[in-house]
């Protein structure tokens, strides 16, 4: 009978991927979309009754595109830890 070969007896078969500390950048992005959603309580309360809707859109809107762009600038740069 021939035996079967193991996954772990077989040297190289399925070389194991490299750890990575690195988060992928779909996290942060679910972060900015959260904390963007929870601003847009506080522009409708503080922007909304003084400037009227058109503003607060545009303000809500306006912080939308700050977040996404710091978030895409944050895991640009990020860098791996120990080569800090």
């Amino acid at each position: 009978m021939r035996r079967l070969a193991r996954w772990a007896e077989v040297p190289g078969a399925h070389p194991r991927p490299a750890l990575s500390w690195r988060v992928p950048c779909g996290t942060p992005m679910l972060l900015a979309l959260m904390l963007w959603v929870c601003s847009l309580l506080l522009v409708m309360i503080l922007v909304a009754p003084f400037f009227g809707l058109r503003v607060a859109s545009i303000v809500g809107l306006g912080l939308l595109v700050f977040f996404v762009l710091s978030c895409r600038a944050i895991c640009a740069v990020r860098v791996d830890p120990g080569k800090e």
